[in-house]
């Protein structure tokens, strides 16, 4: 039964991920961007210096297009062919926030943060984009879970998740620190120092090469990379009065859940007092919510910029929930998710 269970959910999100992912032109001018620069790869040979219009591309690192590059290369020159990566990150940060709710709580939790992420309109929408949001999104989401275990092997495979994370956005994947750095911290005694060692070491040999390639080519490149890109420069300012904006963002992204959110918010509070056993999983959860909660204050911030807020939102919401007992969950063949508007295979009992 188990299985049976597996094969439909994934069976499930093959389709919405992947179902008539080409039938469309590529919609926005990031879309086509991205696969241009992709299939530029495929003519240069050269992952180093990404080019676009004859002209060095020094936006973005290059882990991103590499990955579309080969997805052209195996089904061709299609809109299909520029989404496809997109799509199976997009399903895989949908199994990988599953685990994490199972890793952190349960396997209820993990269900609902998945279903709910699902759910997500915005999250769907640019998972069937040609962008770089949905690697973004899973290399995230893949770190944490690493992170999440004690083993040695399973920090050298987060050192190697991060690092996909940062070539893909590198600034972005800054914001991830706040909850390396905790978790690090309270796993200080239980490291060796050669394990940190050569978690460094395989850090740097992964990511620097792109970097000092570019540097050396083009002098201005660490300043254009970092500052008039990474920050937007001197348009950007960081303020209270963009986040109500950035707030509204968030809210026509992850629809009526962005309201159940702020009551889990609330609910996390008591959770902290009340459930003290979860004390390091809700440090980890609002620590990694908080690294990238930089974007709500920023007068730059793009709905597609909150994204990566949006696997700890699912995450949030069920843990707070379902840990004081506010909603009781069970996973029940063909039924229905009672919540307003979302159709899935999971079953919430109880109430808010």
């Amino acid at each position: 039964m188990k299985k049976l269970c597996w094969l439909v959910a994934i069976s499930i999100l093959i389709f919405v991920f992947f179902y008539k992912l080409g039938d469309t032109a590529l919609l926005s001018y990031d879309e086509a961007w991205y696969a241009e620069i992709a299939r530029n790869i495929l003519r240069t040979k050269n992952v180093f210096q990404l080019q676009f219009n004859a002209s060095p591309f020094i936006d973005h690192p290059p882990l991103g297009y590499i990955l579309s590059a080969i997805s052209i290369g195996i089904f061709g020159n299609s809109e299909f062919s520029a989404r496809f990566f997109s799509a199976a990150f997009g399903l895989g940060t949908i199994i990988v926030v599953f685990l994490i709710g199972k890793k952190i709580k349960s396997w209820e939790v993990g269900v609902a943060a998945a279903g709910i992420l699902l759910s997500s309109m915005w999250f769907i929408f640019r998972s069937r984009s040609g962008n770089l949001d949905a690697p973004f999104m899973f290399w995230e989401s893949l770190t944490v879970y690493f992170l999440l275990h004690r083993k040695e092997k399973y920090l050298y495979f987060s050192v190697a998740s991060f690092a996909a994370l940062l070539l893909t956005k590198t600034l972005v994947g800054v914001g991830l620190l706040p909850v390396i750095v905790f978790i690090l911290w309270t796993r200080r005694k239980e490291l060796k120092p050669n394990v940190l060692v050569k978690s460094a070491t395989i850090f740097i040999i992964l990511v620097s090469p792109w970097y000092l390639y570019n540097q050396m080519q083009n002098s201005g490149f660490l300043y254009h990379h970092f500052i008039e890109i990474g920050t937007r420069g001197d348009s950007n300012t960081y303020s209270i009065g963009a986040l109500h904006e950035s707030l509204r963002y968030l809210a026509i992204g992850v629809g009526k859940w962005y309201k159940v959110f702020l009551t889990s918010v609330l609910v996390s509070i008591a959770c902290i007092f009340l459930k003290k056993k979860d004390i390091f999983n809700w440090s980890v959860l609002f620590l990694w919510f908080a690294g990238f909660s930089v974007f709500l204050f920023s007068s730059e911030t793009q709905i597609w910029h909150l994204l990566p807020l949006y696997p700890i939102l699912s995450l949030i919401i069920p843990f707070s929930l379902i840990s004081l007992g506010l909603v009781t969950f069970r996973a029940t063949t063909g039924q229905i998710l009672s919540c307003p508007k979302v159709l899935y295979t999971f079953h919430f009992c109880g109430s808010i």
